[in-house]
């Protein structure tokens, strides 16, 4: 998980973080169907518990964050700790870069 002016730094640590010889994003179905989530709005509340989610440990810094889906009504302002009590949740150093 990134804020929103962040851009995930390095492909090979998300890789290394995963143990997997190559990380991409699954297809929409794919997504659709094993989140249980509608596709647009899929975030990391409620996301199955053995999912690993990674989180830019710059996002943990701030006192709050809006989450949600690309929506306006559909999100959410929560304490930014919050993520750090999902399950399988990680800080990441060096996760994501300031987007040019």
């Amino acid at each position: 998980m990134l804020g929103f002016a962040r851009k995930q730094s390095r492909h090979g640590l998300v890789r290394k973080l995963l143990k997997g010889r190559r990380a991409s994003l699954a297809p929409k179905q794919t997504a659709i169907d094993l989140s249980k989530m509608e596709y647009g709005s899929i975030n990391v509340v409620g996301l199955p518990k053995d999912w690993p989610i990674l989180i830019d440990s710059k996002l943990l810094e701030k006192p709050f964050i809006i989450m949600g889906s690309g929506l306006v009504k559909s999100k959410i302002r929560v304490p930014a700790n919050l993520l750090s009590n999902l399950p399988n949740a990680q800080s990441v150093d060096g996760l994501g870069i300031t987007a040019s």
